[in-house]
């Protein structure tokens, strides 16, 4: 009731209107909600503080089913403030929800500029950038997940090394690295396939090689 008497003194207030569209966002009011913040948006368009009218906008958005519009808003309160951890963690969940890969990892890598030692971020960079085909980002992601000494640190290592060989083509360093995580668990069954694929691909290679020094 304050803040909406404020209101009526002076509707160009953006406090009051933060205020008074909480209120009415917890009330379950979302639609008259959204007029209040979108108001203090356009009072106060430069700002970049916390409890940010475009992050309540996002979850409006994304309650109701328009997650495009959602990651419409946090990109633009990431633009306004990239150090916002939780804005770009946020858009890159909902980038991915509609298919946006390349909005998720631009997201993403805005993360890991923020806080550069979360495991899980450059495992998701790197699962985004393996259907892309985005060779260096990938690569560079597992292997930083391996130096950020994980606990399943074969698991790590295995999907590095898996990574290098779909990828990269890069069967000695692919090989190397499967072989890090067999010295850790000697029974990784997909660990096992992978180094048995990687030595019939060395095998094929170095025939094919022979072939085309018989040809020449």
């Amino acid at each position: 009731a304050e803040a909406e008497a404020v209101l009526q003194e002076r509707p160009a207030d953006f406090v009051a209107r933060m205020v008074y569209g909480r209120l009415l966002l917890e009330a379950g009011r979302t639609r008259e909600a959204a007029e209040h913040f979108e108001e203090a948006v356009s009072l106060f368009p430069d700002y970049a503080g916390p409890e940010h009218p475009l992050r309540y906008l996002a979850q409006i958005d994304a309650q109701a089913g328009r997650p495009a519009q959602a990651a419409a808003r946090l990109s633009a309160l990431a633009a306004l403030n990239e150090s916002d951890l939780a804005a770009n963690m946020e858009l890159a969940q909902l980038s991915t929800a509609v298919g946006d890969s390349v909005g998720a990892l631009a997201a993403l890598g805005r993360t890991l500029w923020i806080y550069p030692f979360d495991a899980d971020v450059h495992r998701k960079i790197a699962e985004i950038g393996m259907p892309l085909l985005d060779r260096t980002a990938a690569i560079r992601a597992r292997e930083s997940v391996v130096a950020l000494d994980p606990p399943d640190r074969a698991l790590a290592l295995y999907e590095l090394a898996l990574t290098q060989f779909q990828l990269g083509g890069r069967h000695v360093s692919a090989r190397a690295n499967v072989l890090q995580a067999l010295e850790i668990a000697p029974s990784y069954s997909d660990a096992l396939d992978l180094l048995l694929r990687i030595r019939e691909s060395e095998a094929e290679w170095r025939e094919r090689r022979g072939e085309a020094v018989e040809d020449s």
